[in-house]
């Protein structure tokens, strides 16, 4: 079955300029007809499969998939990685440390992406209070990667970040997401996270990679599991 770009849009629930900047960089399969572009519903079937992307079908009941499957904040950290020892002793040279050393795409500008993210400092702080902020653009970038990911900064020295506390910052989240969307959903679980005072203790302890992918693992497991729809007990209907 062939797809129109509109199509496309309404079943990955994506806005249509973003599919637009994937076909220029080739990351989305898709193929050129005389009346634009056409795609092939079994390719991006596949595509989104490997994307772990929501692929609902208009000739089907719409694909389910457990959150953690679709919005992974473990996947997500994992692939943004773990640096420790970040220098700098204001905000912008330690977003340029960071933006430096960070294990990004290789599509990614990082010029333009530290002008990005002091464009986003200057328009409201990101460090949201305890010592911790969460760096971003404000919107997605032309060449982000299909895959979110979070990248874990600890500082050498805590920062005055402007946060609304007046806390030094002492550890970044910078967060790179392909859309607004999983942007919203990742960031949901990060400051679910957040607001536990245990979790940010473990934090200033300024633990390994390991072991900080092990207690996201543990805590956005129960966080999924407390959003999970509850099915009653067979024997129990009434």
């Amino acid at each position: 079955m062939n797809l129109t770009i509109d199509e496309v849009s309404r079943l990955l629930k994506l806005p249509v300029s973003t599919l637009q900047r994937w076909i220029r960089q080739g990351k989305i399969p898709v193929y050129k007809s005389k009346g634009g572009y056409v795609f092939l519903e079994k390719d991006l079937k596949r595509w989104a499969e490997s994307h772990h992307i929501v692929f609902a079908s208009e000739s089907s009941q719409p694909v389910r998939r457990n959150s953690a499957q679709t919005c992974s904040l473990l996947l997500a950290m994992k692939k943004g990685g773990v640096l420790h020892g970040v220098g700098g002793n204001d905000v912008s040279r330690v977003l340029k440390a960071v933006v430096k050393a960070a294990p990004l795409d290789p599509s990614i500008d990082r010029n333009e992406l530290f002008v990005r993210l002091i464009e986003r400092e200057e328009l409201s702080t990101t460090g949201i209070g305890n010592g911790v902020a969460i760096p971003h653009p404000r919107s997605p970038l032309e060449n982000a990667p299909l895959e979110p990911c979070i990248t874990t900064c600890f500082l050498n020295t805590p920062v005055n970040y402007g946060a609304i506390d007046a806390i030094p910052v002492f550890v970044l989240f910078l967060m790179l997401s392909p859309s607004p969307k999983i942007h919203l959903r990742l960031l949901a679980k990060l400051s679910h996270l957040l607001r536990n005072s245990s979790f940010v203790d473990f934090l200033r302890g300024k633990p390994s990679a390991s072991d900080l992918f092990a207690m996201v693992d543990e805590m956005e497991t129960g966080i999924d599991m407390a959003y999970r729809p509850s099915r009653p007990r067979s024997g129990l209907l009434r």
